[in-house]
């Protein structure tokens, strides 16, 4: 069940005598649904505290992280399924636009999303403005590293739980968890809830 306002998030059991470490983001996606494991890097990792690894047999916590389904169609018209554990990203921070679709709020260790939670049934797209100057670009980064990049008139930030982008340059970058996916067309994002089990 998905984060509600007041409630503790996750529950209370005991660490199996056995369990996945993922690396990074990536690692993390690809672990099946509702089988917990740990973490020991990456942005999701930083959205939970960056918690030091559970011992096996241990009371521990587990919580629930929502998963970002990705329906990507690629220029040959073929139509790959995956899921996202912690961003998608679109184009560059330095040039054009740069969208960026969260669900943990970090991205590269910025605090990107501020107000963003893994097990809120939603997730955040962030939207740098492709006619954003250079030196705001830089600006922003920075005051991202603390999450005090926004109120900015060229950089929103929007709740959702279903969006599509269509490439608008052949050399426009889609990056899932990181990985880069090449021959790229279009991009849907849909929410999944309550995915990933994690362990505290």
């Amino acid at each position: 069940m998905t984060i509600r306002k007041g409630e503790e998030w996750g529950r209370r059991d005991v660490a199996p005598s056995s369990f996945f470490i993922a690396e990074d983001d990536s690692d993390g996606a690809s672990q099946p649904p509702h089988t917990p494991f740990a973490l020991c890097r990456g942005d999701m990792f930083t959205a939970i505290g960056q918690p030091t690894l559970p011992v096996h047999h241990a009371e521990c916590t587990i919580v629930a992280i929502d998963a970002m389904v990705c329906s990507i169609s690629f220029v040959s018209g073929d139509v790959e399924t995956v899921r996202a554990f912690s961003s998608v990203t679109i184009g560059s921070w330095w040039k054009g636009r740069h969208l960026i679709a969260s669900n943990s709020g970090f991205l590269n260790g910025m605090n990107i999303a501020p107000r963003s939670h893994p097990n809120d049934g939603e997730f955040e797209v962030v939207n740098i403005d492709a006619a954003m100057p250079l030196k705001q670009r830089f600006i922003a980064r920075r005051k991202a590293k603390t999450g005090t990049h926004v109120p900015h008139p060229q950089l929103t930030i929007k709740r959702s739980t279903a969006v599509e982008f269509t490439r608008e340059r052949p050399q426009e970058r889609l990056a899932i968890d990181g990985v880069a996916v090449s021959q790229w067309e279009k991009i849907s994002i849909s929410i999944e809830p309550d995915y990933w089990e994690i362990i505290l």
